[in-house]
């Protein structure tokens, strides 16, 4: 039987493969070494008890969520593909199908939360401190949470539809914008009541056509400082979802700006809560409203006809079903193009109206709960701290291999005052919690857990410590 293998790190097969595709599938693990089979089988009972013979194919309960999830985890910054061939005769296509599609997304969710962290988290440690001296004059965004009892928000997301809703984007409801939103808004001659920004990575030109820069912004110190020092407007500092160096609190924001903005609707205490231009979904080439560029990336999903969309807009379109569906005692409504939202009922804007919107800047002044302030001088003796206990776990992991640590009391303590340390508890641990499964592959099987993994998560976070102190 021959079959032509998919480019990538790990292949996906759905069902036991017969001994033909087996020693085939074999040969293509042993031409490199950082390649992986995931063997998907819906028949637990053909599981129990089956060895997969090969150290790098693992076998996974297809009907389990947590199976899948936990694979994913394991296999965590690989490049995935799935083998369109069913491993043995037995196999129906079309659950094949369900079940490749159901590993899909839960391996590009938990890559896309992933992805903040794969430069070991230090470029967003290097915008939380760029945009530290900004929390100086920033309030707390939740100082707002219930002001706006019953008055309707309006999301703006920058797909395509939002050109046709422009017209009857009055001043009778709260205009929410974030990101490209906000160039496409302003382009069409719209500025928002608030603005949203939470982008990490340095930011296309797009984001910079806009003319709303004086309107109260909701951030989160992962933005981007270059997104953020345009902005001269009222601050709304926002808590971010993990590892947030500033507060012990999270804020559940979803997966873009737009999700942001609506979790933050929702606080306010806004009814109804209506999108627009929240397509999540393009039709042909373009991509925005007000014909901004395009962005790069991301692999296009077909619909239905000539509807696409993208790997994280479905993330957001689950995300926002699910808050819709938690929060029955709102009016949840869809005016934007593109996806179905569960939970949101789809309605022309046009047939939208609302009482006059009342003035609230005087809210907005009233602010007096300053953000939190990080300090830097704290946290950069934390992270040497921390750096120089790892090079003391290093040097005792020396001193007593190969005999294990487990039961040494030296060892036990150092352990401990790491986790004491702020660096360790809202930065590190994070970071390592991730790449202890990039770790944990490539360290044989037979070397004990103190001198592989624990070995490499000293050597790792110690780097993270020395990098970290320099920025």
């Amino acid at each position: 039987m021959q079959v032509t293998t998919p480019v990538a790190d790990v292949i996906c097969l759905y069902g036991l493969p017969n001994h033909e595709l087996y020693l085939e599938l074999r040969e293509w693990l042993d031409e490199k070494p950082d390649r992986f089979l995931v063997i998907l089988e819906d028949d637990e009972r053909v599981l129990i008890g089956h060895q997969s013979g090969h150290d790098r194919i693992l076998l996974c309960y297809a009907d389990s969520d947590e199976a899948l999830k936990k694979i994913a985890w394991e296999l965590v910054f690989l490049q995935f593909d799935f083998l369109k061939t069913p491993g043995n005769s037995s196999k129906n296509p079309e659950k094949m199908e369900t079940i490749f599609a159901k590993m899909a997304f839960f391996q590009q969710g938990i890559h896309l939360v992933a992805s903040d962290f794969q430069n070991r988290g230090l470029d967003l440690l290097e915008n939380l401190v760029a945009n530290n001296p900004r929390l100086e004059k920033a309030k707390k965004g939740e100082e707002l949470f219930g002001s706006f009892e019953g008055v309707p928000a309006i999301i703006c997301g920058a797909g395509v539809s939002l050109e046709k809703a422009a017209p009857y984007l009055k001043n009778n409801a709260l205009l929410f914008a974030g990101g490209t939103a906000l160039s496409s808004l302003g382009k069409l001659g719209i500025s928002p009541h608030f603005g949203g920004l939470i982008d990490p990575h340095p930011p296309s030109s797009r984001y910079f056509q806009h003319k709303s820069f004086d309107v109260p912004l909701f951030f989160q110190t992962r933005v981007h400082p270059d997104l953020l020092k345009q902005m001269r407007g009222p601050l709304l500092w926002m808590p971010g979802s993990q590892n947030d160096l500033l507060t012990e609190e999270a804020f559940d924001g979803g997966w873009n700006v737009s999700t942001f903005l609506t979790a933050i609707a929702l606080k306010l205490g806004c009814n109804p809560i209506i999108l627009v231009g929240v397509d999540l979904a393009q039709r042909g080439e373009k991509s925005y409203a007000a014909d901004l560029e395009r962005p790069e990336g991301g692999e296009l999903i077909w619909v239905r006809d000539d509807l696409y969309t993208r790997r994280d807009w479905l993330f957001a379109a689950d995300w926002l079903s699910d808050l819709a569906k938690t929060h029955p005692e709102v009016e949840w409504i869809n005016c934007s193009d593109g996806l179905e939202i569960g939970g949101f009922k789809k309605q022309n804007i046009s047939e939208l109206s609302f009482a006059p919107l009342a003035p609230f800047q005087d809210k907005i002044r009233a602010l007096n709960s300053s953000a939190p302030k990080l300090d830097l001088k704290e946290l950069r003796c934390s992270f040497e701290r921390v750096g120089e206990l790892c090079g003391e776990m290093l040097e005792l992991l020396e001193k007593l291999f190969p005999n294990s640590p487990e039961k040494n009391g030296e060892y036990a303590l150092l352990e401990m005052s790491i986790a004491k340390e702020i660096a360790y508890i809202k930065f590190l641990k994070p970071i390592w919690d991730i790449w202890k499964h990039v770790f944990s592959r490539q360290i044989p099987k037979d070397i004990p857990i103190e001198y592989g993994i624990g070995l490499n998560q000293w050597l790792f976070l110690q780097g993270i410590c020395n990098d970290a102190r320099k920025i």
